[in-house]
C-alpha cells in the first residue's frame, strides 16, 4: 500500500479502519461463524471443530491449521492498517515541525517504521504457528553461505541505502548521475528513484550512485557554476570584451542566477579561428540550460552592438 501524503488522518482513519480492517476481518469471521452455526444446526459441530483444528502441517517446529491461518490473516489486515496510519501521523508531525523537509524526513523514517511494524507481525506469526527460533536460525545458518553470495548486491545496496538515508541525499533534492540530472522522488533501502528534467522516472540501484560519483546539486544553495563559452576575433581588445560582457550579463539580472556571487570572464584558449573565452556564472541547477541560452543571446547582442567580430572557421584552399 502506497503512502499518500495528501490524506489527512482525522478524515480518513475511521474509513480506513472500516475498509481495511473491520470489513475484511468481518467477512472472514462471518464465514467461520456461519459455517460453525450450520454445523451445529445439522449436528456436525464435532466435525467442524476437527476440520478447523486439523493440523495441515504437524512438525515439532511448525504447526499449521485453518484456525491459525485465519488468525495470521486477520493480523495482517490489522498491521497493514497500522502501518498506513502511522505513516500519515508521522508525515503530519513532520509537516507541522518543518513543512520544507517533511517529505525527506518521512521518507527516511518510512523504511524503519515498516520494519518495526511488520517485524512485530512476523514475531506474532512465528508464535502463532509455533515456529521455533532455534530451528529458524539453524536453517538460516545452513543457507547463509549460498544466500550470502546470491545476495551480495542486495546487501551492498542496503548498506549504501542506509548511508543515503542518513542525510547524504534528501527527497526533493537535485542530483546528477552519469550525466542525468533529476529530482529525487524516493529513497529506499535498495534503490533511489529520480525524475529527470525531461520528465522520465529513473530508478538507480543505490550502489550505482556511489560507483558513478553522483553529484548533489542542491547542497550549495541549489546553485551550480555554469561555464558559458564564446569567441571573439583576433585583434579584439580582450580586457574591453571581458568588461562589456560581464557588465551586460550582470544587467540582465536573470531570476535564475545567484546575484550574490560575482560573474567572471576569462580567456580559455587561443583557438584556430579566434580567441575562445568563458563566462562563469552561478545558476539554479535545473534551470542551467535556460540560463546559458539567455546569456549566450545577451553576449551575441552585446558583441554585435559593439562591432566586435565573432569568428567562425575559415579555410584557404590552394589549387595548382
Amino acid at each position: 500500500m502506497e503512502f499518500n501524503k495528501k490524506s489527512i488522518i482525522t478524515r480518513t482513519w475511521v474509513y480506513d479502519l472500516i475498509h481495511r480492517v473491520i470489513i475484511p476481518q468481518g467477512i472472514i469471521i462471518g464465514v467461520v461463524l456461519g459455517s460453525w452455526w450450520l454445523s451445529i444446526l445439522f449436528g456436525h459441530g464435532d466435525q467442524w471443530h476437527k476440520v478447523m483444528t486439523y493440523k495441515i502441517v504437524d512438525q515439532e517446529n511448525l504447526q499449521v491449521n485453518l484456525l491459525k491461518i485465519i488468525v495470521v490473516l486477520c493480523l495482517w489486515f490489522l498491521f497493514s492498517y497500522l502501518n498506513q496510519t502511522l505513516l500519515r501521523l508521522l508525515y503530519r508531525y513532520n509537516e507541522r515541525k518543518s513543512p520544507e523537509s517533511a517529505e525527506s524526513r518521512t521518507a527516511m523514517a518510512k523504511n524503519v517504521l515498516q520494519v518495526i511494524v511488520w517485524g512485530v507481525w512476523l514475531l506474532m506469526t512465528l508464535s502463532t504457528l509455533h515456529i521455533s527460533l532455534e530451528w529458524l536460525l539453524a536453517i538460516t545458518g545452513g543457507l547463509s553461505t549460498g544466500v550470502g553470495f546470491a545476495s551480495k548486491n542486495i546487501i551492498e545496496n542496503i548498506f549504501y541505502g542506509l548511508s543515503l538515508m542518513t542525510g547524504r541525499i534528501k527527497v526533493g533534492e537535485w542530483i546528477e548521475v552519469n550525466g542525468i540530472m533529476g529530482k529525487v522522488n524516493n529513497i529506499s533501502y535498495t534503490s533511489t528513484v529520480i525524475e529527470s528534467i525531461y520528465g522520465e522516472i529513473i530508478t538507480f540501484q543505490n550502489s550505482q550512485l556511489f560507483q558513478n560519483n553522483y553529484k548533489n546539486l542542491s547542497r550549495n544553495g541549489g546553485y551550480v557554476l555554469a561555464a558559458v563559452p564564446f569567441s571573439v576575433a583576433y585583434g579584439s581588445d580582450l580586457d574591453e570584451v571581458k568588461k562589456m560582457v560581464t557588465t551586460a550579463v550582470t544587467k540582465l539580472n536573470h531570476k535564475w542566477m545567484d546575484k550574490s556571487r560575482p560573474i567572471a570572464s576569462v580567456v580559455g584558449e587561443l583557438g584556430d579561428s579566434g580567441v575562445n573565452m568563458k563566462l562563469f556564472v552561478w545558476v539554479i541547477a535545473p534551470k542551467r540550460a535556460h540560463v546559458v541560452s539567455d546569456i549566450l543571446h545577451c553576449i551575441y547582442d552585446t558583441l554585435r552592438k559593439n562591432n566586435i567580430e565573432i569568428p567562425f572557421p575559415q579555410r584557404d584552399v590552394h589549387m595548382r
